[in-house]
């Protein structure tokens, strides 16, 4: 079978074993085509394609649907809170408005006119101002993309698609919220923490960290939230791990309406197992939290099996009910 794909950047005929190209693969050269024809800032592609998406979406506004949007947003302030860890405050006013807790936009990491690293960057929504159009963006230098972003100063442009995914769903019963996090993955959790507390809820946030320098500034909480942390090493707060102080989490469980959680595949298997009422259904809910590509349920290459079937992370999640993915 002879096709045209885009090969090292550039378009050619190939010949493959026909029985061997299968539809995923033919999929995943359409995809990465794609990303190098946005990469390289075709603006009358990106103008066509994202004009046509707004205008549906305007049509569409009365029947709740998602609004997604590729912008160019200002950088207002970038702040160090750790060694390798910046918080960026941008003016998006389009994102601020449309941000749900939970969701996600996806960031382009590299020069107007570069093409490297290729693909977007996916970063929790950290905190939104609606009134001023800003949004704040937790950043954890891991490679070249992460480590470019932190580097741009105050007035740079960052082109960011979003908001993207279903985020956190807060029952209108639920009175007392419990928060999890572990390390990092707090960032999935400070615009739910913000919007709680927003809606006159009573808020408290677990975090665990290995030690003292993973831990989540207080100051960058509200004020009214319960923050109580946990470290391995015992260099702040009570010392252990979170499926280890079993008794402490469980009475916070025992006071909450819902839980939410934002640790690792292997914490929250821990803790479904520990605790009972983690178990109950409209309980708890978990972010996935790995790798994305696309962003928007193209490549595929974030599949995740649930009980209910199969599920996309970056289109069905990243929050799931904890018990569908246990």
């Amino acid at each position: 079978m002879t096709i045209y794909m885009w090969t090292d950047c550039v378009p050619k005929f190939v010949t493959l074993p026909s029985p061997s190209l299968t539809q995923h693969v033919v999929k995943m050269h359409i995809f990465r085509a794609f990303f190098v024809l946005m990469s390289r800032n075709c603006d009358i592609f990106r103008h066509t394609l994202f004009c046509h998406c707004d205008t549906l979406l305007e049509k569409d506004k009365h029947k709740q649907e998602k609004i997604v949007r590729l912008s160019t947003v200002i950088i207002t302030a970038n702040t160090e809170i750790h060694s390798g860890v910046h918080l960026l405050e941008v003016h998006a006013p389009q994102l601020a408005q449309a941000a749900q807790p939970g969701q996600f936009c996806m960031v382009r990491c590299c020069d107007t006119l570069a093409t490297d690293p290729l693909l977007r960057r996916p970063f929790f929504i950290h905190s939104v101002q609606r009134r001023q159009g800003l949004c704040t963006l937790l950043v954890h230098v891991r490679g070249r993309g992460t480590a470019w972003l932190v580097k741009q100063q105050e007035g740079a442009l960052l082109d960011v698609l979003g908001p993207l995914g279903h985020g956190w769903i807060v029952r209108p019963a639920v009175r007392n919220l419990l928060l999890i996090g572990e390390e990092e993955y707090i960032a999935a959790l400070t615009f739910l923490a913000q919007s709680a507390i927003e809606q006159e809820l009573a808020v408290t946030i677990i975090q665990h960290s290995k030690n003292a320098v993973g831990i989540y500034p207080p100051a960058l909480l509200p004020a009214e939230a319960e923050y109580q942390v946990i470290t391995s090493d015992g260099s702040v707060g009570l010392q252990g791990d979170l499926t280890g102080q079993v008794s402490k989490l469980g009475s916070y469980l025992d006071w909450a309406d819902a839980a939410c959680c934002s640790v690792s595949h292997e914490t929250a298997l821990a803790l479904y197992s520990a605790h009972e009422r983690l178990r109950l259904r409209h309980f708890a809910q978990a972010a996935v939290l790995r790798p994305l590509v696309c962003g928007n349920g193209a490549c595929l290459t974030c599949q995740l099996d649930t009980h209910a079937g199969s599920k996309l992370v970056c289109r069905d999640g990243p929050v799931f009910e904890l018990r569908d993915i246990m």
